[in-house]
């Protein structure tokens, strides 16, 4: 993992807080929903982006690393927003075999961070 995706939470509670805040959400059903949508769409994701990567196609790699990107960042998954900026980075100079290794990591962060989102699902 790069040293600075490391250093960020998996998850930000306070952009979960502000999420909440901003749907005007006071029972947290809304965000409830949001969070369980991001984690169904999860393995989605993760297939999109490796698929891309390993096939070397760079539109549909920077489409599905830029989904993952924005949608990360709402939802507050911090750490796997920051892994999807530094493989767009790799993808953008075209840089697929380093980008390839980074794929088990971004697997498995995407798994902690999903069970992480489910804890605060059941909340």
């Amino acid at each position: 993992m790069t040293a600075v995706a490391a250093e960020v939470p998996l998850v930000l509670d306070s952009v979960l807080e502000k999420l909440a805040t901003d749907l005007g959400d006071h029972d947290g059903s809304m965000r409830r929903r949001f969070i369980n949508n991001y984690v169904e769409l999860w393995d989605h994701r993760y297939g999109r982006v490796s698929g891309a990567v390993l096939a070397r196609d760079a539109d549909d790699a920077m489409d599905a690393i830029l989904s993952l990107k924005i949608s990360s960042s709402m939802v507050g998954a911090g750490r796997l927003g920051r892994m999807a900026e530094h493989l767009e980075g790799l993808v953008h100079g075209q840089l697929f075999d380093a980008a390839a290794t980074l794929l088990d990591e971004l697997r498995a962060c995407g798994m902690s961070t999903t069970a992480k989102l489910r804890s605060y699902h059941l909340a």
